[in-house]
């Protein structure tokens, strides 16, 4: 079995800016903030390019989330990219947490066993869940040979649903856990407090990928199928259903429990919104020194 999965040229460019970025948290975190600088600045503008591209494709698949996510990550890391040139604070700690987010995703994404192991937890968990809820899901091979695929005994073909990287939960953990790498917390509290929003955030994913399979078999969203119909192309109820689910009420719903994981998270680790709020502070008051000029 392979241990790394295949690398495109896009990945090659990803990959090319995340040692940088990592390059430039190690410096910032030992002090030698000249090779910090030197390496941070790059990094985050490959890093801002990346997400642009990647951000369009999202929104180009009609996956709204993910690509306003992209989006926001572009407007992250390019401002990102000033405050490291012109040495402001919170530069050093946004590069500490997009480069901790960047080596779990990096792990998960190229590494086989791991990508493997993510995936088919994710399909087994929601074939268990829709066990549960009365339906009968069966779990199929995906083209590459992994067991990610989730339909049902006697459902027409394309009656089901096929996990990807986006539908691991991966890019929402990622982001806590860097967070909270980079905040000011204590190191057990830090530990204590990714692992426990990990954990989380993997549950609160197996619901919604079970919500969204089980949409395809109740064909619960079946009513508007005139709407879906003229949007998507699609008049199948069970696909009908499948489109509201995954790219209309997921999507909402995503971001509003998000932001809910992150308001009880700030109980627990001040520290983090301390650092998101410093991050805010600075990007409102460069954004009222633009609009003076």
């Amino acid at each position: 079995m392979a241990v790394l999965r295949s690398i495109t040229p896009l990945d090659v460019f990803f990959l090319g800016s995340v040692t940088l970025l990592l390059g430039g948290g190690l410096a910032y975190r030992v002090g030698r903030e000249d090779v910090a600088r030197a390496l941070a600045g790059p990094a985050w503008a490959a890093f801002s390019a990346f997400w642009l591209v990647t951000a369009v494709t999202f929104l180009r698949d009609s996956r709204t989330f993910l690509g306003l996510v992209g989006l926001v990550t572009v407007a992250v890391a390019g401002y990102a990219t000033t405050l490291v040139v012109r040495r402001r604070h919170p530069g050093p700690q946004l590069t500490v947490a997009f480069g901790v987010m960047a080596a779990l995703f990096v792990t998960f994404e190229f590494v086989e066993p791991v990508y493997r192991f993510g995936l088919t937890s994710v399909a087994a968990h929601t074939a268990w869940s829709l066990s549960v809820a009365g339906f009968e899901p069966v779990i199929t091979q995906s083209s590459q040979g992994y067991a990610t695929g989730v339909t049902f005994l006697g459902a027409p073909l394309g009656h089901g649903i096929r996990l990807v990287s986006a539908c691991s939960g991966i890019s929402a953990i990622t982001l806590f856990v860097g967070l909270i790498s980079a905040s000011d917390a204590p190191l057990r509290k830090r530990v204590v407090a990714s692992v426990s929003v990990a954990v989380v955030i993997y549950a609160l994913n197996v619901i919604r990928t079970t919500f969204v399979a089980g949409s395809i078999a109740g064909q619960w969203f079946a009513a508007v199928a005139g709407p879906v119909s003229a949007l998507y192309g699609v008049s199948d109820p069970g696909l009908v259903s499948y489109y509201v689910a995954e790219y209309v009420l997921a999507q909402i719903l995503v971001v509003v429990v998000l932001l809910g994981v992150y308001r009880v998270l700030t109980v627990f680790v001040p520290e983090l919104e301390a650092l998101v709020d410093g991050v805010l502070d600075a990007a409102v008051a460069d954004l009222e020194d633009a609009v003076q000029r």
